[in-house]
């Protein structure tokens, strides 16, 4: 009996040092800068494009932190209606600033981020050749 409760102990407090499922964390000014460098890749952007796309990111994860900040202090998380509005708001502001080419570019892009995410895979990147 006693050995069951040590397992079952064991088995909790193992499971709650794992990370719980959810949205990833927030983006810091580096990896902002590094999404800005990619989708600047993939997007052929302009240095303007690039900088109004900076911006863009940069208010969209600082609004985002604040919601999380708030949503902490109160206990009330912000309804997924909330989240998915500021989202398509966001992805609205960064098609603004495209050329329609560019949009297309971008819509696929997301569509592949979202599937991407869906499958559980955020983060999970492959190792590159020579680190195998």
């Amino acid at each position: 009996m006693l050995l069951i409760f040590v397992l079952a102990i064991t088995n909790v407090s193992c499971a709650q040092g794992e990370r719980k499922a959810g949205p990833p964390p927030i983006p810091d000014a580096e990896k902002v800068s590094k999404m800005v460098d990619n989708l600047s890749k993939e997007l052929d952007l302009s240095g303007e494009q690039k900088e109004q796309l900076a911006g863009i990111f940069n208010n969209h994860f600082d609004g985002m932190r604040e919601k999380i900040e708030i949503s902490e202090k109160t206990g009330e998380r912000p309804s997924r209606d909330v989240m998915e509005k500021q989202i398509q708001d966001f992805e609205n502001e960064v098609k603004s600033v495209l050329t329609q080419e560019q949009q297309k570019k971008f819509d696929a892009h997301m569509k592949k981020m979202r599937k991407h995410q869906e499958s559980g895979q955020q983060g999970k990147r492959k190792p590159k050749k020579d680190q195998r």
